[in-house]
This record gives structure tokens, sequence and C-alpha cells, in this order.
């Protein structure tokens, strides 16, 4: 089974990290998404996303990475990730996923860049590794029964 969405969405401008009223710098995002699972311990996602903002301006930056003032500019970023998690066991999962982000104009990060990350994430579900434990080490032969050798 799979799914998948497109999802076109214009934003209100950020004032000091909180949502504001303030509309006079339009940003947009256009976001593509998709879940599929082949089989019934394999899920895989993706998504990639692209976005803009009008009329922005930058002040001069300096060293490290110097770049011009900038005034009433159209920028724009684009990203994506693809995930693979698959259940090895009932107790031991293991997930995939890698990220990419492009910094066209400095606009999300500060400085034009391209940023990728990788992580594995190995999940253990330690109440089921116990319970798989315990009943196997347990000398009692059934749930709730215990044979005596009696007849």
């Amino acid at each position: 089974m799979g799914t998948g969405g497109l999802r076109v969405r214009p934003s209100p401008a950020l004032d000091a990290g909180t949502l504001s009223d303030d509309t006079a710098n339009p940003r947009w995002i256009v976001d593509l998404d998709v879940t599929w699972s082949p089989m019934p311990r394999l899920i895989l996602a993706g998504e990639a996303v692209y976005g803009g903002e009008s009329g922005v301006s930058f002040r001069r930056r300096g060293v490290p990475f110097a770049a011009p003032a900038a005034t009433d500019k159209d920028v724009n970023w684009w990203g994506l990730y693809a995930l693979a998690h698959y259940d090895i066991y009932d107790w031991l999962w293991l997930t995939f996923r890698y990220g990419f982000l492009r910094d066209e104009d400095a606009a999300r990060t500060g400085v034009e860049q391209s940023l990728q990350s990788f992580t594995v994430a190995p999940i253990l579900h330690l109440s089921r590794l116990a319970r798989r434990f315990v009943r196997s080490a347990s000398p009692i032969p059934g749930p709730l029964t215990r044979s005596t050798g009696l007849t």
C-alpha cells in the first residue's frame, strides 16, 4: 500500500521565530510526499519541498562566509528526504534516513550552501525482547500449566 500527496501552501512571514500577520514578504512552499509499504515489515517514505520568498533583504556578511548586502531579493530553497524502515524481528527494527537541503540564495541558513544528513537508527524494544527471553527461559511448558510427570 502507498499514499502520496501534493501541497501548495502560502505561509505568513516569520517575525522573530513566531508566526505573525506580516504578509509584506510572501512566502510559499510546494511539498510532495509519498509513503509505500511493498511488504508488511518494510516502509519507504520520501518528501521533496521547494519554497520561496519575495522582498527579502540581507545585511552584508563577513568572515568566514562573506557576502554583499541584498535588498528586495526573491529567494528560493529546496530539499528532500528519503526514509526506509524495516522490522528485522518483532523486537528489533532498523531505520535509515537521508536528508538534503539546498539553500541557493542563503534564505534559510544565511549562507549559500547544501546540507546533507545520514541517520541510521537501530530500535530495540526491550519489553518485547524481555518477554521473549522470559518465555524461553521459563521451566513451565505452557503459559499457565505445569507438567508434574504424574498421569
